[in-house]
C-alpha cells in the first residue's frame, strides 16, 4: 500500500476542496512527487463531485520536468473546466503544468520563466563520450516533450520555443510577454 506525505497544511486544502462551492487548488513551492500527488488527488476529488469548474493557482519556483509533465496530464485530462492563475511567480516546470489548463490567466505583477531542461552528469559520465551520450538522450527526449506541450498550447514555432528557452540569464518573462507569446490567455 502506498502512502503519500502531504504536510498537514495540503491535507486542510484537499479537506476543504471538498466543502468549497467554488474549489481552488493551489500549487506552490517545488514541483515534486508531493505536489504531483496533492494536484492528483485533489482533481481526484473534485471528480466524485461531478467534476466541477476549478481554478488552480500557481506560484511555484519550478522543480522537476518529469512532475510538471505528470501535474500538466493530470490538469490537462481533468473533465471540468480549469482556471490557472499565476500568482506571484510561475517558473521551469510550472509553466509545463499552467499549460495543461484551459484558461491561463496571471496577475499583472507575476512573472514567468521557461528555459532548457538540465541536469547533473558524474564526472565518470562526462570523461565517457559513450555514456555521456547515453545519458544525455533521456534529457532531450524530455526537453522536446516539453517543447512540443509549448508549441502545442502557445501557437509558437518550435524554432521560437527554442529560442526563448535559450536564455542564458534566465530572466523572467512578465505577465505581458507572456502573454504575447501565448502562456496567457489574460493579465488580471
Amino acid at each position: 500500500m502506498h502512502t503519500f506525505n502531504f504536510p498537514e497544511e495540503k491535507k486542510n486544502l484537499l479537506h476543504n476542496l471538498l466543502k468549497a462551492a467554488e474549489p481552488e487548488i493551489i500549487i506552490e513551492g517545488a514541483i515534486d512527487s508531493n505536489q504531483t500527488n496533492y494536484v492528483r488527488w485533489a482533481l481526484a476529488f473534485l471528480r466524485t463531485k461531478g467534476s466541477p469548474a476549478v481554478t488552480i493557482r500557481f506560484n511555484t519556483e519550478g522543480g522537476s520536468l518529469r512532475y510538471g509533465k505528470h501535474i500538466y496530464d493530470c490538469i490537462r485530462t481533468y473533465a471540468g473546466h480549469t482556471t490557472g492563475i499565476v500568482d506571484g511567480e510561475c517558473s521551469s516546470a510550472g509553466v509545463t503544468a499552467l499549460l495543461g489548463c484551459k484558461v491561463r490567466n496571471a496577475l499583472e505583477n507575476s512573472t514567468l520563466l521557461i528555459h532548457t531542461a538540465s541536469s547533473s552528469f558524474n564526472v565518470a559520465t562526462l570523461r565517457n563520450p559513450a555514456k555521456l551520450a547515453k545519458a544525455i538522450r533521456p534529457l532531450l527526449a524530455s526537453e522536446l516533450e516539453k517543447e512540443q506541450i509549448y508549441v502545442r498550447h502557445t501557437g509558437l514555432t518550435l524554432r521560437q520555443i527554442r529560442k526563448l528557452t535559450a536564455n542564458p540569464d534566465e530572466k523572467p518573462m512578465t505577465t505581458h510577454e507572456a502573454k504575447k507569446f501565448g502562456f496567457v490567455n489574460q493579465i488580471i
